[in-house]
């Protein structure tokens, strides 16, 4: 998945929903959106995905690209927490929903 370098900070995405449990405002783009705010087209099928917002005074070209991977019936969603804790220690890391769950397509076969 490429990285889209015109998608806004959480700071400067719209906000458009207020979290239920703390009342705060919960931008498209923020890992912990109820919807994966990115998509991704491979093959003709979009995927939906989050990816964490990294602390620039934490990160380093050391630290790996972390890929966060749910299982049946899950999605994204599952690792909203968790890729808020790992942007936070400077790490990039990205949760796809697979097709089939969370916000990416549905398609009826795969070829």
């Amino acid at each position: 998945m490429v990285r889209s370098s015109s998608a806004p900070s959480a700071q400067q995405a719209k906000e458009d929903e207020i979290d239920p449990l703390t009342g705060q405002p919960i931008a498209k783009y923020m890992a912990i959106s109820p919807k994966a705010g990115l998509k991704a087209n491979v093959a003709g099928t979009s995927w939906a995905y989050r990816r964490s917002e990294v602390n620039p005074d934490k990160a380093s070209t050391s630290k790996p690209v972390v890929l966060l991977a749910h299982g049946l019936g899950s999605s994204s969603f599952s690792y909203r927490n968790t890729l808020g804790l790992l942007g936070a220690d400077g790490y990039d890391a990205v949760a796809p929903d697979w097709p089939g769950h969370g916000d990416s397509d549905k398609p009826s076969s795969f070829n």
